[in-house]
C-alpha cells in the first residue's frame, strides 16, 4: 500500500456550505419551536412584477449547498423544490435589494403540508439590517408581540442572517437523465469505498476522490497510520448503500452538484435465526469535481429520514 496514495475522511464531508454559526435561530409555529440552521440569500426577479428585483433570504432546518441552487435553472423554483424533497421547515423573507431601511415586503412559512405567506405590519416585528450592499445580507428579525411564542394559532420569528448574496442569472446546465460522467464517477466512489472496507484496498481511493480530500486523508494517516481503517469503516457506514438512483444535478465548469436518493439497509438475525433487515430511506446532495480530466467525489450532505422499515426475510 502506498501512503501518498490513500485518501482520507468523509468525516469532513457533512458540512454544509452555507450553514453559517450566525444564520438561523428560531421559528416558533403555533407554539412549537423550530430551529433554523441553514440559510441562502439571492437577488431575483419579483414574484408579482418580474421588471422589479427583490432580495430573498430562506433560513431552514436542513442543510442548503449554495453551489446546488446556484448551479440550478431558476432559484426560487429550485430552492423550492430542494427544501420540499427534504420535508424541511423554512422561513423565507422578501426584501428591497437596495434600501437597509425598508419595511419587510412579506414572509412566508412552508413546514409539512403548512404553507402560509403575507406582509407584516410593522409593528409586528423589528428588521435590523446591518449589511445590505447586493453581495452581502447581515441582520436580524424579532417578533415584538411576545405572546405569540406560546400562542396556538400564531407565529414568533427570532432570526439571525448573515449570508452572501447570489445575484445575475443563475448557472449550470442540467445534467443528462442518467446523471452522465458525475452519476458514474459517484458510483466508482461507492464500490471503491466498499473493497477497501471490506478487501483492504486502499489504492484505489486515491482515483476516485477530490484532492483535497486525499491530502486530508493522508495527513490523519500521517498522524495516526492505526486510523485508516476506522476512517474507510466510517466513509462506509455514511454512504447510502442500497436502491441509489440520480434525480437531478447540474454542472458548472468543473463542479457537479447532484440529488441522490437511497437507503441505509442492515441485516441482523433474531433468535431464531431469521434474518431482519432494516431499511431507513435518504436523500444526499453531491457535490462532484472535475481534476485531470475524471471526475472525483468531494462531499455529500446526507438526511436520512426518520421512518426505519423493519422486515424479516
Amino acid at each position: 500500500m502506498k501512503p501518498q496514495r490513500i485518501l482520507l475522511s468523509a468525516m469532513l464531508l457533512t458540512a454544509s456550505a452555507t450553514a453559517l454559526a450566525d444564520t438561523g435561530g428560531t421559528l416558533y409555529h403555533n407554539g412549537t419551536p423550530v430551529a433554523l440552521t441553514s440559510g441562502y440569500a439571492y437577488i431575483g426577479p419579483d414574484h408579482f412584477d418580474k421588471s422589479k428585483q427583490v432580495l430573498e433570504i430562506t433560513l431552514s432546518d436542513v442543510p442548503i449547498d449554495a453551489a446546488t441552487i446556484d448551479a440550478g435553472k431558476n432559484r426560487r423554483d429550485d430552492l423550492y423544490t430542494y427544501l420540499n424533497r427534504r420535508k424541511a421547515s423554512s422561513v423565507n423573507l422578501t426584501l428591497n435589494p437596495d434600501n437597509k431601511d425598508q419595511p419587510l415586503a412579506q414572509i412566508g412559512i412552508a413546514m409539512d403540508e403548512y404553507h402560509s405567506a403575507g406582509v407584516m405590519g410593522g409593528d409586528f416585528y423589528k428588521l435590523d439590517i446591518k449589511r445590505n450592499d447586493g453581495k452581502r445580507i447581515e441582520g436580524t428579525l424579532r417578533s415584538t408581540h411576545e405572546q405569540d411564542k406560546t400562542s396556538k394559532h400564531d407565529d414568533y420569528y427570532d432570526l439571525n442572517f448573515a449570508l452572501d448574496v447570489a445575484s445575475g442569472p443563475p448557472f449550470g446546465p442540467a445534467l443528462s437523465a442518467d446523471g452522465g460522467e458525475p452519476y458514474k464517477a459517484y458510483e466508482a466512489y461507492g464500490k471503491t469505498v466498499f473493497d477497501a472496507t471490506f478487501h483492504d484496498r486502499y489504492d484505489g481511493l486515491s482515483d476516485v476522490m477530490s484532492q483535497a480530500q486525499i491530502k486530508t486523508l493522508i495527513a490523519v494517516q500521517n498522524k495516526d497510520p492505526k486510523s485508516l481503517k476506522k476512517v474507510v469503516e466510517k466513509m462506509r457506514s455514511d454512504h447510502m448503500n442500497y436502491d441509489v438512483a440520480f434525480l437531478q444535478g447540474r454542472v458548472k465548469d468543473d463542479v457537479a452538484t447532484m440529488d441522490i436518493k437511497g437507503a441505509y439497509v442492515v441485516s441482523e438475525y433474531d433468535a431464531d435465526n431469521n434474518m431482519i433487515e432494516k431499511r431507513t430511506e435518504a436523500t444526499a446532495t453531491v457535490t462532484m469535481k472535475k481534476e485531470g480530466g475524471t471526475w472525483r467525489f468531494d462531499k455529500e450532505v446526507v438526511k436520512r429520514s426518520d421512518k426505519t422499515v423493519t422486515t424479516k426475510q
